[in-house]
């Protein structure tokens, strides 16, 4: 009797822990946000320090960038398909 206990919570936990499709939900992709970093270095841009002005801008948008801003980071968001990018302000 104990053994018929044991091998049925052991093959229940087996098939709970089976891979499963995968549920109808949320993906990655459609979480992540744009994502727009000014800093006054390029130097400091690559290395994410001091950051002057953080946003997560809606698409279509324009930014005025001040004269302090060096360099800005601009990602498109998209977790696997993400694009960031380094710009130096000239």
């Amino acid at each position: 009797m104990k053994f018929s206990i044991v091998a049925l919570a052991l093959s229940v936990s087996s098939v709970m822990a089976l891979p499963s499709e995968a549920a109808s939900g949320h993906s990655l992709l459609a979480r992540d946000r744009v994502k727009l970093n000014q800093y006054r270095t390029l130097d400091d841009c690559k290395n994410d320090r001091n950051i002057l002005f953080h946003a997560a801008p809606p698409a279509n948008n324009c930014y005025d960038l001040d004269k302090q801003t060096g360099a800005f980071f601009y990602n498109t968001g998209g977790y696997l398909l993400s694009q960031g990018k380094f710009y130096p302000q000239v």
